[in-house]
Parts: structure tokens; sequence; C-alpha cells
């Protein structure tokens, strides 16, 4: 019996471990104006023209939204992982409401979570991808196929 215990203890501690001390970074929360400054300012251009120089994904979210609430520490540990060659922002959909541009008809979507894939140097308007209940690995996947590739 102790065997076993000890047996499961060493299987099982490391895995704990890691899930319960994952790396984080903390995500920037971005309003309107600094959309404009960030990502595109749709009031000088029409057509979509990406501002950055670095890959982005911007989650769209809510405060009552449960699964937001599970993708954003997945977010966080991805931030910390792929570092300063990625940036996720993080729009509050119910926050910006009130402000023109309104965003889900800005880029056609209905539900949160929402996420935006953004190269540098892009000129079409992105597709939102709607992510709710994906695992990490999964994130992992899209980033590098959307962003790296």
């Amino acid at each position: 019996m102790k065997r076993n215990v000890l047996v499961l203890l060493f299987c099982c501690f490391p895995l704990f471990v890691s899930t319960f001390f994952a790396q984080k970074a903390t995500l920037k929360e971005i309003n309107k104006k600094e959309f404009k400054q960030l990502v595109w300012d749709m009031t000088k251009n029409k057509k979509f023209v990406f501002q950055g120089d670095k890959p982005v994904v911007i989650d769209f979210y809510a405060d009552w939204c449960a699964p937001c609430k599970k993708v954003h520490p997945i977010l966080e540990e991805l931030q910390y992982e792929y570092g300063d060659k990625l940036i996720i922002y993080r729009i509050n959909i119910d926050k910006e409401a009130s402000r023109k541009p309104d965003y889900p008809n800005l880029f056609k979507f209905e539900s949160i979570p929402t996420l935006l894939f953004i190269k540098p140097g892009q000129k079409t308007r992105p597709k939102p991808i709607k992510i709710g209940g994906i695992t990490k690995d999964d994130l992992k996947r899209m980033i590098d196929v959307y962003l790296f590739e």
C-alpha cells in the first residue's frame, strides 16, 4: 500500500507542480484608442492595415463569460512562452461597447471568446476565430500556424 502511494505521488507530483506553478505573463488590455494606435486606425484607413511589427493575438472577452475565464490563464502562459516574439492583447467588449467602432460588427463575430491572429505587414482584415473550450496545445498550434508559418 505504501509503495502504491509513493509511486502515485512520484508520478503525479511533477504534473501538479507544473500545473500549479505554471509560468504566466500579464496580458495587455487595450481600449479603442490604443487599438487605433497599436493595431489599425480605421478612421484613417478604411482597408485593414496592421500597424504593428510583431505578430498579435487579440482576445475579445467579457468579465461574465465563463469560457473567457478559462482561456485567460492559457493565454498568459502562452504569452510567457513566446516572450517578445508575440503580443497578446485583450479587449473587454462590455467596457468598449459604447464606443465606436463596434468590434463584433467590425470583425463579424457573434460570440466570445473570439480571437484575431494578425501578422506583421498584414493588409487583409483578420477573420475571427471562436475558441470556447480550447486546450493550450490546440491554441499553441493555432498561433504557430496562423502567425509563424
